[in-house]
C-alpha cells in the first residue's frame, strides 16, 4: 500500500517498564510506540526496528538480579492464538527479531505481558522520469523545471488486538520539508531554488536550475529515524554565458601578422595597447545555439564559432558583453542568457585602448649601419600611428631617404641612399616627420588639447656612421 503523507501523534516510550517481577527493555529497537486498544486499561507496548538494524533485539531483565524462567510465547496470525517461541532460566532472556510479530512473556508463571515488535521500511521514489533517471524534457523551461514529483512507499506494518484479534496498521510519519530537497552537485549558492507544489512537500518546482548537469535528490526521514533518499538528473539545457578577459594581439604574433620579415616581430614596444587594437575573444559558454558579441563600440556580431576577432578602431575603454540563445527540446521556448549581467556587475569585462601618441623620447639619435650596434633607424613605441611620411635630409639639404604609409608596415631606413645599394656617408642628417592619423569617426572633443590626435610635424637631427 502507497502511502503518500501522513501526520500522527507518535508517543515514544521509555526505554523500559515495569513488568511484576522483571523489566522488558526495547534492546536495539529504534523508537517504541503504545498500541491503539488498551486491555484492562492500559496499552501494551510497540518496538520498531529499522530495516537494516545490524542486531535487532528485545530482551527481559530479572529485576532482583536472581535466576527466573522466561518463558516466550509468539503470536500466530494464522490461528488468531499465541504460540511456544522458547522457555530459559537467567536473569537476562532475549529474543532475536526477525520480522514483525507479537510476543508475550511469562516469568515464574506468574507475571505475564505481552509486547509487538514491527520491522519498519519505506522508499522514497522520484516518479517524473524517463527510464534512465532523468527528469523529463517536458518539465523543463527557460530558468525553470516546472515539476518534479517524488512519493512515498511504505511497508505495511500490523498488529492485532489480542483478545477480538482485529488487525491494526500503524503508520509512520514522514515530515518532508522543503529542505529536503537538493541538488548534487550544488556549485552555485544563487542556482537551484525550491518551491513547493503542495502540502505533502513531495511535488516541487526548482528557479533557476543549475547550467551543469545536476542530480536533485531528496531524502526523507521517518519518525523513527530512517531515511531514504532518491535522485534524478537534469541535464542541464539552460544556457550559461560566459568569457574572459579578451586578448590584445600583439604585433609580435606571426599567426595573426604573417608574411613579415622576421625583424617585423621584433622591433615594437609592447607595453601599450593603442588603436587601431586587434583583440581576440574566447567564447566559454555553455548550452549555445547562437552567439552575439556586442563589443561595446557599437559594433556586434553573430557567429557559432568559439573564437572571434575584433578590431577597436578608437581609442577609449569598452565593455563587451555576450548574448547567448538555446533552443529547448520539446517546446517553443528559447532561452537567452547574457554576459556580464545585471547581477554579474563585479565580473564585468573592460578593454582598454589607448589614444595615439607618439614618445620623441625613444628615437635613437645615433645610426650606424650596416655594422654597427643600430643597423636601423627606426624610432620605438610609435605602433599607435595609423600613417605617416618620414623624410631623411643630409646636410646639404638633399634627400636620401622617403617612407609614406602604415608604421606598422615600416622597417626603419638601413641607410641606404634612396633605396639603392650604396650607403650613406658618415655625418649628421635631419629628418621631418608628419604624422597623418586616419582613424575613422573620431572626434577630438574640442575642449581638449589635440596632442597625438590631429597630424603634425616632428623634426631632428641622427648621426649617422657608415660601418662598411
Amino acid at each position: 500500500m502507497r502511502i503518500l503523507y501522513h501526520f500522527v501523534n507518535i508517543v515514544i516510550l521509555s526505554y523500559a517498564f515495569s513488568l511484576g517481577n522483571a523489566q522488558i527493555n526495547r534492546g536495539s529497537a529504534n523508537s517504541a510506540d503504545t498500541t491503539e486498544y488498551t486491555i484492562d486499561g492500559s496499552a501494551d507496548s510497540i518496538f520498531i526496528f529499522n530495516s537494516g538494524n545490524p542486531d535487532p533485539y528485545a530482551e527481559a531483565v530479572s529485576p532482583g538480579g536472581d535466576s527466573v524462567d522466561f518463558d516466550w510465547e509468539y503470536y500466530e496470525t494464522a490461528t488468531n492464538t499465541y504460540e511456544f517461541y522458547k522457555s530459559e532460566r537467567d536473569t537476562v532472556s532475549r529474543v532475536n527479531i526477525t520480522g514483525s510479530m507479537g510476543f508475550r512473556l511469562t516469568i515464574d508463571d506468574t507475571d505475564t505481558s505481552r509486547f509487538w515488535v514491527l520491522v519498519n521500511d519505506f522508499n522514497v521514489r522520484i516518479t517524473s522520469t524517463d527510464e534512465e533517471k532523468k527528469i523529463q524534457d517536458g518539465d523543463i523551461r527557460c530558468g525553470f523545471i516546472s515539476q518534479i514529483n517524488a512519493e512515498i512507499d511504505s511497508s505495511e506494518m500490523y498488529y492485532y488486538h489480542p483478545e477480538n484479534h482485529n488487525q491494526i496498521r500503524y503508520n509512520s510519519e514522514y515530515l518532508v520539508s522543503i529542505n529536503d530537497w537538493y541538488p548534487n552537485p550544488d556549485d552555485d549558492p544563487a542556482s537551484n531554488i525550491f518551491w513547493k507544489l503542495d502540502n505533502s512537500n513531495l511535488s516541487v518546482a526548482v528557479e533557476k536550475p543549475y547550467w551543469e548537469d545536476t542530480w536533485y535528490v531528496i531524502e526523507v526521514e521517518d519518525n523513527s529515524g530512517l531515511t531514504r533518499k532518491d535522485s534524478a538528473l537534469h541535464e542541464s539545457e539552460q544556457p550559461h554565458a560566459f568569457f574572459s578577459d579578451p586578448t590584445h594581439i600583439r604585433l609580435d604574433n606571426e599567426n595573426y601578422y604573417p608574411d613579415r620579415e622576421q625583424r617585423y616581430y621584433e622591433i615594437y614596444d609592447y607595453d601599450n595597447v593603442s588603436a587601431p587594437a586587434l583583440f581576440l575573444f574566447e567564447n566559454e559558454s555553455d548550452n549555445a545555439d547562437e552567439v552575439v558579441w556586442l563589443f561595446g563600440d557599437e559594433t556586434s556580431e553573430k557567429t557559432d564559432q568559439d573564437t572571434i576577432t575584433h578590431t577597436y578602431q578608437l581609442p577609449g575603454t569598452y565593455s563587451p558583453k555576450i548574448v547567448i540563445y538555446k533552443q529547448l527540446p520539446l517546446n517553443i521556448d528559447v532561452c537567452i542568457d547574457t554576459f556580464p549581467g545585471y547581477d554579474e556587475l563585479l565580473q564585468s569585462v573592460e578593454v582598454v585602448v589607448e589614444k595615439p601618441a607618439v614618445n620623441t623620447d625613444e628615437w635613437p639619435n645615433v645610426f650606424s649601419p650596416p655594422n654597427g650596434d643600430i643597423e636601423y633607424f627606426r624610432f620605438i613605441g610609435d605602433i599607435s600611428i595609423t600613417h605617416f611620411d618620414i623624410s631623411i635630409y643630409n646636410r646639404y639639404g638633399k634627400r636620401v631617404y622617403q617612407y609614406q604609409g602604415n608604421v606598422r608596415d615600416w622597417e626603419g631606413w638601413n641607410g641606404k641612399y634612396k633605396g639603392t645599394g650604396k650607403y650613406v656617408s658618415t655625418g649628421v642628417y635631419y629628418y621631418v616627420i608628419k604624422e597623418m592619423f586616419e582613424l575613422p569617426e573620431y572626434e577630438p572633443d574640442p575642449n581638449v588639447p589635440h596632442e597625438g590626435v590631429l597630424p603634425e610635424y616632428k623634426r631632428g637631427f641622427l648621426h649617422v656612421y657608415n660601418t662598411e
